[in-house]
């Protein structure tokens, strides 16, 4: 938007367009180029150092940038300010992310555009806060029980990190989840056991879930492989303790795989991941979404290919996730990205979803949809906490601001705006220790700097 040379710009929008037309297994991240050197240093020295050695390496073959080799031992004029810095370029149509809070209040998690970290609002607190770290995505956020929160986010070099509360609401720090370098941030399951599937970058889907072990973390299995896959997918946890995810393939078809949760003191060969199997006679673009509703059933939603509404399916037996299905309903609109599931105060499965890019929310409850507001940059969020059920999206205007939308005992509230987060409060994701890690990710790993302090939210 006119913040780099116009030759930069217009390449970045025909990448981000041949990426649209032509799906892909690849990331998508854009970096701020010249503007960079107005903005904070965000490097630590060792990753200055290494920037700084990547950049001589090609200015000693470069005489615009170096006329003499032997004289060229650190970057000069804005070379000196670019090699301290790296800012990515956020998109503004990804959204925050809603968990409860300890004390009746609630949190809303963004990725901040200016600092690239976590940051955080509470909702009886106001100012945001920042959880560090460095990020070129958006950010994902899942409850774990008794009051603690978590949130994902990935890195640039693809792997994830998590950071978690304790019981205390003080969180943690950054941690690795090495085993998996990830194309985009992964989907999480919206209720039952932890878990979230992401495409590797080696074309596969790989999950991770939470156990109660000392590690907290399974390790990374690998779905088997399904042929021309798209990138994005569905995680649910079923009422059969097993977890299943959703998938669409270039050609329209649906499918599902699924995975037998280890009992506690399993002893014996670990649970694979079952074949992907056929889901109906649907034709489907992604767009998924997928959560257990009330009667234990699994409804899932996806985008038509044709049309690009939305469909709804539910499970009519909890024995399948592939073969019990009822017939594809189209709920008559529109929607791009990935739609919000949840339950409603009712306990019932609510989906919202953006109608198109600065277009209207709607908004779905059985089975039945609803236009919910107009002109919203991002794809919404969606919870009910402590009986209040909220739906945030981002606001059209060029900053960072979102809407907040409550509804409680069948009355919607007056929108709240919240202003956007801070500037500063990013940096790089702290040092994780090498042990038990490969050789590159052991090398990779001590790049990274310390962490903040760590922060407590009530």
């Amino acid at each position: 938007k006119g913040d780099d040379h116009p030759d930069h710009i217009a390449s970045a929008r025909l990448v981000r367009d041949a990426m649209q037309a032509a799906r892909g297994n690849y990331a998508e991240i854009g970096y701020l180029n010249y503007p960079s050197q107005e903005r904070e240093t965000n490097l630590t020295s060792t990753e200055i150092a290494s920037k700084t050695r990547a950049f001589l390496q090609y200015a000693r073959n470069d005489y615009r940038s170096c006329a003499d080799p032997a004289l060229c031992h650190k970057p000069e004029g804005p070379e000196a300010s670019w090699v301290s810095r790296i800012y990515y370029v956020s998109r503004r149509d990804v959204p925050a992310v809603l968990l409860p809070g300890r004390a009746g209040d609630y949190f809303l998690f963004a990725v901040g555009e200016h600092n690239q970290a976590a940051n955080i609002w509470q909702s009886d607190l106001q100012p945001w806060s920042s959880l560090g770290g460095r990020t070129a995505g958006p950010a994902v956020a899942f409850d774990i029980g008794d009051g603690q929160a978590g949130v994902f986010v990935r890195g640039a070099n693809g792997f994830l990190w998590a950071n978690i509360q304790d019981l205390q609401g003080i969180w943690q720090g950054w941690k690795t989840l090495y085993g998996a370098r990830l194309t985009r941030l992964p989907a999480v399951t919206a209720q039952g056991v932890v878990a979230a599937v992401a495409m590797g970058n080696d074309g596969r889907f790989h999950c991770v879930h939470r156990t109660d072990s000392d590690t907290a973390w399974s390790d990374w299995a690998a779905l088997p492989v399904l042929p021309q896959t798209l990138s994005s997918a569905a995680i649910v946890h079923g009422s059969d303790g097993h977890l299943a995810v959703f998938a669409a393939d270039a050609n329209g078809r649906l499918w599902s795989s699924s995975f037998a949760l280890p009992k506690s003191g399993h002893i014996g060969p670990a649970p694979v991941w079952a074949p992907w199997q056929r889901v109906g006679g649907v034709r489907t673009d992604a767009g998924l979404a997928a959560m257990r509703n009330a009667n234990g059933f699994i409804e899932l939603y996806m985008r038509d290919k044709l049309s690009g509404h939305m469909l709804r399916m539910v499970q009519s037996a909890s024995a399948s996730t592939h073969d019990a299905w009822s017939a594809p309903v189209d709920l008559g609109f529109s929607y791009v990205g990935q739609p919000a599931i949840g339950l409603n105060e009712r306990g019932n499965i609510a989906v919202a979803a953006l109608e198109r890019k600065d277009g209207p929310l709607w908004l779905v409850e059985g089975g039945q949809a609803q236009r919910l507001a107009g002109k919203m940059a991002s794809t919404p969020t969606l919870r009910t906490i402590h009986g209040t059920l909220y739906v945030v999206a981002r606001s059209v205007e060029r900053t960072q601001d979102y809407w907040i939308m409550a509804r409680s005992d069948g009355e919607w509230a007056e929108p709240l705006l919240i202003k956007a987060p801070p500037v500063d409060g990013g940096g790089a994701f702290h040092k994780t220790e090498a042990a038990n890690l490969s050789p590159i990710e052991a090398q990779e790993s001590t790049t990274l700097s310390a962490a903040p302090a760590a922060v407590k939210l009530r």
